[in-house]
């Protein structure tokens, strides 16, 4: 913008004066719409626009001191001293603690809860098989140039030897497969 106010003034001395002028004006109006919508036309205050306008907001962001009237058991209570009580017996049920359940209590309780909930709920995953063709399109997929991983095996190795492992590792997946579903 810069930029373009300079050739603007270049071009014309009287730039600058013009710009200002025009921002007087749409300031002017501006509020003029403001105090319109705040302040019915009828209304002869002395105040402008701005400081009735800034006002309501300074008003709006001052911070509401003390405690409103509570409601306590149906009863509108208002007084300092009543606000303070109900307040007190309030907090006071909130953080005092109830008498701990023993044992038999407790197991009953979380036997209980562990008969509302049926125990399938999560549906059954479909199965699947690994294939040899699959580990190996795995491993030549390493890119040579990253590092080994916590093995210590170079990804260059792995790729190299891909169809070898592929056999191996495919044999030792569903070995871990078949005992896990029989747990």
């Amino acid at each position: 913008m810069r930029k373009r106010d300079k050739h603007h003034a270049r071009k014309d001395p009287r730039y600058k004066t013009i710009k200002h002028t025009v921002q007087k004006k749409l300031r002017s109006a501006y509020w003029q719409y403001v105090e319109d919508i705040i302040s019915p036309k009828s209304d002869d205050n002395s105040l402008g626009a701005k400081k009735r306008f800034r006002g309501l907001f300074k008003h709006l962001k001052t911070e509401i001191k003390g405690v409103p009237p509570l409601k306590h058991q149906s009863n509108l209570i208002s007084n300092a001293a009543g606000k303070a009580a109900v307040l007190n017996s309030y907090f006071q049920s909130v953080f005092t603690s109830h008498e701990p359940l023993d044992l038999k209590q407790l197991c009953q309780k979380q036997c209980d809860r562990n008969l509302e909930y049926p125990p399938n709920r999560v549906p059954s995953m479909p199965s699947f098989s690994i294939t040899t063709t699959g580990i190996a399109k795995l491993l030549n997929n390493f890119k040579n140039h990253k590092a080994a991983g916590p093995d210590g095996i170079s990804p260059m190795v792995l790729r190299e030897l891909s169809l070898l492992l592929a056999t191996v590792l495919q044999i030792i997946f569903c070995k871990s497969i078949n005992s896990s579903s029989t747990r």
